[in-house]
């Protein structure tokens, strides 16, 4: 049992390595796409920080707290992407037919399918979302705890960034040529997790946290650290291995629908 882990390991390792390689290639192209999301992210950020001078503050949401929000989102973006890409491709695979390699290789399949490619601008997300993270930590004086508790919430908000974007993913197996439709449903998931969780109240909040997780991968956990709350910490981590038992059942479901492709398109029945 030990060896076969191990050899997913290094498999899993090798597999990121190549497509950072590749990636980097084009170096000039490289550094425009991961300078031109972090300008991106730059603005949408200066777009909160006049809301608030503005207005004030929502719900015990202000600037610091909107600071972190956004560097844990774009951090969480950034690793889930640069590491996990292949969720995003799924439906193109199976559209192409190229699905095929993933069911004949001897890897674990859920494995392959998310590191199978590397998103270059995702990187760009890492890097803007880690120089949030410090600001916010300096700025608001995070204790030893508090900060202990921030690294401890960004594994279970990777995971459970990816396994919703596989999951939204899936509906390939089901819907051919459905790369926009997929798309569309990971945002429904992914765009409220930008927003100050302020904003969500009542029975929307316990929507977009128990049914839509957006808020769980930012918002959520930026009110724990601020209000020391760790049982909100096992709640998070709950949720995402909850989501990622639920990813791997869907996966096993759909890939019965799956029919062998070719590069006209895939047959799904």
């Amino acid at each position: 049992m030990s060896f076969h882990l191990r050899a997913e390991w290094h498999a899993l390792c090798v597999t990121l390595q190549k497509n950072l390689e590749g990636a980097m290639e084009m170096r000039a192209g490289f550094l425009l796409q991961v300078c031109g999301m972090m300008v991106n992210n730059i603005a949408f950020l200066v777009g909160w920080i006049f809301f608030f001078k503005l207005f004030g503050s929502i719900n015990h949401w202000s600037i610091p707290e909107t600071i972190g929000l956004q560097g844990m989102v774009a951090l969480v973006y950034g690793a889930g992407f640069t590491f996990a890409s292949g969720t995003g491709a799924l439906p193109e695979y199976v559209h192409q037919g190229t699905f095929d390699q993933f069911l004949l290789s001897p890897r674990n399949l859920y494995l392959r399918i998310v590191s199978s490619k590397l998103r270059v601008s995702a990187i760009g997300d890492c890097f803007f979302g880690l120089i949030l993270l410090v600001v916010y930590v300096l700025q608001v004086s995070l204790s030893l705890g508090q900060i202990t508790m921030l690294l401890l919430f960004l594994p279970p908000a990777i995971l459970l960034f990816v396994n919703i974007a596989l999951v939204t993913s899936l509906i390939a197996f089901f819907i051919p040529d459905s790369s926009v439709l997929s798309r569309n449903l990971f945002e429904v998931f992914f765009a409220p997790s930008m927003y100050p969780a302020g904003l969500y109240q009542n029975w929307v909040r316990a929507v977009f946290l128990y049914v839509i997780p957006s808020l769980a991968i930012g918002g959520v956990p930026i009110e724990a650290i601020r209000d020391q709350r760790i049982s909100i910490l096992f709640l998070i981590w709950g949720l995402s291995f909850a989501w990622f038992l639920l990813t791997l059942f869907l996966l096993q479901r759909a890939i019965r629908k799956y029919e062998s492709g070719n590069l006209t398109g895939a047959r799904v029945g």
